[in-house]
């Protein structure tokens, strides 16, 4: 702030005062201003001061005031470092198509699943108690607020139908390549706890089921499920459609043999391998 140059809000008004030779004629100016904005901003004051004091504290106070505005800013951005649910939605389509396109099971993306669930329960709260007070009534306002509830329901379907999807693809890949997933320490920690325990189950009654059916009756050397040439696992040389999300002039691929450069927007073809880790980190996206 220019020291030459001070404001005060004064009832919505604007006043600009400049430091003057004369003092005595600004005294009064400065000594309403200071107790207006004392009111406003400290619930009252001591006023009692010399001219050149009162402007010191008033300069001292518009700078605690944006100290306080700057204190209220961090709140809100403390506030809103959580993502709107409108982006959450948007992170879990993405997260969606990446699933279902990648040969492989990627992280399980638990902050946006739960919180789309607790978005859903919320949303259906909501409306059941706005159908309740519009069922006490009947209006053509009501019928209009019922057809917009109607709109409503159909989105939160939308949104359950993704959320569901996800988790079935993701159940899909766990059942097809769960011997791999149990072998494997990092695929294993890419599943929720509750995709943990049901992969364990799973592979239990598995290898129970197949034993009962056709194992007892093979060779004792051919039994054994989590041999390497029985183990079914993701084909991660298969090509695979990708769209950059960044620029990245840094990347290399095919083993460190071939250097690439990414540019935002940029459609290509590759191995899904090459940028597997770029898929995780939201670098490039499968469509």
């Amino acid at each position: 702030m220019n020291d030459s140059a001070i404001s005060f809000s004064t009832a919505g008004l604007l006043v600009d005062e400049s430091e003057d030779e004369n003092e005595n004629e600004d005294e009064d100016l400065k000594i309403n201003s200071m107790e207006k904005d004392e009111c406003k901003h400290t619930a009252g004051g001591d006023m009692e001061h010399k001219s050149n004091h009162n402007h010191n504290h008033n300069h001292n106070h518009n700078h605690s005031g944006n100290n306080n505005d700057y204190d209220d800013d961090e709140e809100v951005e403390e506030d809103e470092e959580e993502f709107p649910l409108s982006d959450v939605i948007t992170m879990l389509t993405i997260a969606w198509k990446n699933e279902k396109l990648a040969p492989d099971i990627l992280d399980y993306e638990s902050e946006v699943v739960e919180r789309v669930k607790q978005a859903i329960d919320d949303k259906e709260c909501e409306i059941d108690e706005m159908e309740e007070q519009l069922s006490k009534t009947q209006s053509i306002e009501n019928k209009m607020i019922s057809a917009s509830i109607d709109w409503y329901k159909k989105e939160i379907e939308r949104i359950r139908y993704v959320l569901h999807s996800y988790l079935r693809v993701r159940l899909w890949k766990i059942q097809k390549f769960v011997v791999h997933i149990l072998s494997d320490e990092l695929a294993y920690n890419s599943l929720s706890a509750a995709e943990q325990k049901f992969a364990t189950k799973y592979a239990d009654l598995a290898e129970r089921n197949f034993k009962e059916c056709f194992l007892k009756d093979i060779p004792s050397k051919y039994q054994d499920v989590t041999e390497p040439e029985m183990v079914v696992k993701p084909n991660v040389n298969q090509f695979v459609i990708l769209k950059a999300n960044e620029n990245n002039d840094n990347i290399l691929i095919e083993d460190n043999k071939q250097h690439v450069q990414l540019q935002k927007g940029s459609i290509f073809v590759s191995r899904y391998k090459n940028f597997k880790k770029l898929i995780g980190g939201g670098s490039v996206d499968l469509i």
